[in-house]
């Protein structure tokens, strides 16, 4: 049928998937070469199924390979999404899988695509366009710690935006604490200054949390300051 993805031809836009298929043609012509000087028109049949068989393999892997490099770069870490959103992404990837070789994962819009979006935006030099599409999100997925954590790691560095940096930490901590989210936690609060760290504003259990998270880290120094924040009730 026309649009059905399954009946597309093979993604040829790598330049690893180019290579292999020149390298299976090769491999073809090779081993039916090499068939035919051995054992005649039967051995060149046998040697060009051969070598088509391995090219096959070459390819399956290139193409492997090549989709997820390319997945890597365009989706966030799955790990810093509440559970349930997880689960969708998660749906979508199955359900793309299904659709075949060329379809394509529409993760464009939504959370993860706005953070997509406003990393663009960053790395093209435009900070307030991206602040403000981390804004937009952080209205639309309130319970999310990726939008205050990919806020966060936008402003380190800038103390010009001392004020709003500390914010977005102590938020992102506030959401990924407790919703289990331990490890993205940790690299959080390893990540920003020790200064900035002992400015948060978390609850006593907030703190306890994160000492623990801290310890298993082996961030020893930041750990025994959350505890003292917590016997503060800071």
């Amino acid at each position: 049928m026309i649009g059905d993805p399954r009946g597309r031809a093979p993604d040829l836009e790598q330049p690893g998937s180019v290579a292999a298929v020149a390298v299976a043609v090769v491999l073809v012509g090779l081993a039916a070469a090499w068939g035919w000087t051995s054992a005649g028109p039967l051995g060149a049949l046998l040697g060009a199924l051969l070598g088509a068989a391995v090219g096959t393999v070459g390819f399956a892997v290139v193409r492997g390979r090549t989709g997820r490099d390319r997945l890597a770069e365009q989706v966030a870490d799955l790990r810093q999404l509440p559970p349930e959103q997880s689960i969708q992404v998660l749906t979508a990837l199955l359900e793309s899988k299904r659709a075949g070789s060329g379809a394509r994962l529409g993760l464009q819009d939504g959370l993860l695509g706005g953070l997509n979006r406003a990393r663009s935006r960053a790395d093209a030099g435009d900070l307030d366009g991206a602040l403000s599409e981390l804004t937009s999100l952080a209205e639309a997925h309130p319970r999310s710690p990726a939008v205050p954590a990919a806020e966060l790691r936008l402003l380190l560095g800038r103390e010009q935006h001392q004020a709003r940096r500390r914010a977005a930490a102590s938020r992102a901590l506030t959401l990924a604490l407790p919703g289990g989210m331990n490890r993205l936690a940790a690299e959080l609060a390893s990540e920003i200054e020790l200064v900035d760290l002992r400015a948060l504003k978390l609850s006593s259990d907030h703190w306890r949390l994160l000492a623990t998270v801290l310890d298993r880290r082996g961030e020893i120094e930041r750990a025994a300051h959350c505890r003292d924040a917590a016997a503060k009730g800071c």
